[in-house]
């Protein structure tokens, strides 16, 4: 198929969303899947010619169009699963995701990883062969999909952005030790919030424990009655975030 947007639902696809609804609990959050030690916030690939995050259109795919090529090592269940959180990004912006073609020099190659090996994304178009890497039980997460896919369309986590201290507190004394890194927020200079309001409900934002030293929280919204961490869909602000970057008109 040359583009997800002529991806069909069949019925054997629609057996496996039903699936993943009736089997996940209401609010799936985000865990030590996207936790690894040596990663940036624990899933982004460092890349330092990419420190200033998604500021600079040299990060942002050609024609709102990301190329992409899937490791052979999927099985076909695998795939409708990856297809289909790929799917909700392109009902809800402008971009497009296909397969790659052998003119596409820059393209997302989504590999199939070992056993531990965590889910993870590089921030933006960084040029060239990059990666999504997928552990398998990420592919169980349908929301897991779709956040690893916005780091790769140019976007950080949401508690990483400028105003987060008004909405947020991070609990400094309770993240393991050498890992208070992963909680660093940016600068007004490095990221855009696009004037779009803090979105607690983002599929980009840390769960409420996330490098725990001993499973208390490390996150606590100042709103008392907001949950954060959710794996379950794309956020209207999240797909907002997308059209504006990509001038996606016809959404907005």
């Amino acid at each position: 198929m040359s583009s997800i947007k002529g991806f069909i639902l069949t019925a054997s696809v629609l057996l496996v969303l039903v699936s993943v609804c009736l089997s996940a609990p209401p609010y799936i959050t985000s865990d030590k899947l996207e936790m690894r030690d040596d990663l940036i916030e624990g899933d982004i690939v460092p890349n330092p010619e990419s420190k200033n995050g998604i500021r600079g259109d040299r990060y942002r795919w050609a024609n709102r169009t990301v190329p992409y090529q899937l490791d052979s090592n999927f099985n076909s269940s695998e795939v409708e699963k990856i297809l289909l959180g790929w799917a909700e990004i392109e009902n809800t912006t402008c971009i497009d995701l296909r397969e790659r073609q052998s003119q596409d020099s820059d393209y997302i190659f989504i590999e199939k990883g070992r056993a531990e090996s965590g889910c993870f994304s590089s921030v933006g178009r960084v040029g060239g062969r990059q990666v999504i890497n997928f552990e398998p039980p990420c592919i169980n997460r349908h929301g897991t999909i779709v956040h690893e896919m916005l780091h790769a369309i140019g976007f950080y986590h949401e508690q990483s952005r400028p105003d987060r201290d008004d909405y947020v507190t991070v609990v400094w004394e309770k993240i393991e030790p050498g890992k208070e890194h992963n909680f660093n927020k940016y600068t007004e200079e490095q990221v855009d919030t696009m004037g779009t309001p803090y979105d607690y409900g983002s599929v980009l934002h840390y769960s409420g424990f996330g490098f725990s030293i001993d499973g208390s929280a490390t996150i606590v919204p100042k709103d008392p009655n907001a949950e954060i961490g959710q794996r379950i869909r794309i956020s209207d602000i999240d797909a907002y975030k997308v059209n504006v970057m990509y001038n996606c008109t016809s959404f907005l």
